[in-house]
């Protein structure tokens, strides 16, 4: 699965490769009569701001990145991907990756310059929640002045595109007040996993997370209310082979409205923060193998393993006869 990660000094001299390769498809389209080679990855990295790179893998040398200024605010200058990669989501994931990051940092909207009329361009940032917008500030101000200057109008018009981001999420444990917006969450959650509709059963886990029962313990994200919009439940198990203790996830959902906000990671931030506070040796959990939008989340902070799952029924037969 791929891996987002903040770019390392390794990284930064493939940054410019990566940048003339995705290039190809504007210079193809363009046909300008000629083209500026890329700036080299430890240029950007000397500014203010932050580089983000995508990998298949946290072995793998990386195939995209964002370069994200901070000077007067956010601005997202370079979003690359190698063309072997294009159309599988990498893109799209860089983006949220870094709006989730200048959140983070701080910072309540990010802007863009790129071509209107480019499908890649400006359709695709549109379709990720940027509207066209004006230079308010002497930073994007520059910046539309250097474009003109350097004549990238002649090959197209060129917009400025913003959009707000909002404050990272908040990590709690719940409260009994959380009741109605948990039961809620959590039915959202079984739907997810198309299991069957049944408000007795969520209301029962509920009362479980609620009162600490069957050692399980429920943990949500909040937003600036202090609404809950993720949720996540743990319980302790026994590791006899290591004489440790782990902590298992059992459940992890985000609403529908929050998603790209950056919840799971903080659930998950979270739960490996209880788990060095009390002395477990692991957090683990299970997932669809299909499920490839989470999966993408848990390959930036976790390791898959190699192990199946089994499920066996339970059945009538021989007792076990108790040795004492």
């Amino acid at each position: 699965m791929p891996v987002i990660r903040p770019a390392t000094d390794h990284d930064l001299d493939r940054l410019a490769a990566i940048e003339d390769d995705a290039d190809r498809l504007l210079v193809d389209r363009l046909r300008p009569d000629g083209w500026a080679p890329a700036a080299g990855g430890r240029a950007r990295a000397a500014g203010s701001g932050f580089v983000l790179v995508v990998a298949e893998s946290a072995d793998d040398e990386p195939v995209g990145f964002a370069h994200v200024l901070e000077d007067d605010g956010a601005h997202l200058e370079q979003l690359a991907v190698r063309r072997t990669h294009g159309r599988r989501g990498l893109g799209t994931a860089l983006v949220r990756a870094a709006l989730v990051e200048a959140a983070r940092r701080g910072h309540r909207r990010v802007t863009l310059r790129t071509y209107s009329d480019v499908p890649w361009n400006a359709p695709f940032y549109a379709r990720l929640g940027f509207v066209e917008s004006e230079p308010d500030t002497a930073f994007l101000r520059g910046v539309a002045e250097t474009e003109r200057r350097i004549g990238l109008e002649r090959w197209g018009r060129r917009v400025q595109m913003t959009v707000l981001v909002a404050p990272p999420l908040a990590v709690r444990a719940v409260r009994a007040d959380d009741g109605p917006r948990w039961r809620e969450l959590y039915a959202g959650y079984r739907a997810f996993y198309r299991l069957q509709e049944d408000a007795a059963a969520v209301a029962t886990t509920w009362s479980w997370v609620r009162d600490g029962l069957h050692g399980l313990r429920g943990l949500v994200a909040v937003d600036e209310h202090d609404r809950p919009v993720a949720l996540a439940d743990l319980r302790v198990f026994a590791r006899p082979s290591s004489a440790t203790f782990g902590l298992y996830l059992d459940d992890l959902f985000t609403a529908l409205e929050a998603r790209g906000r950056g919840a799971a990671g903080a659930l998950l931030r979270a739960a490996a923060a209880i788990a060095a506070e009390e002395g477990a040796s692991v957090v683990r959990w299970i997932t669809a193998s299909d499920n490839a939008t989470a999966r993408a989340v848990y390959d930036r902070v976790a390791s898959a393993t190699s192990w199946v799952t089994y499920d066996l029924a339970p059945a009538p037969g021989d007792a076990v006869r108790d040795p004492r």
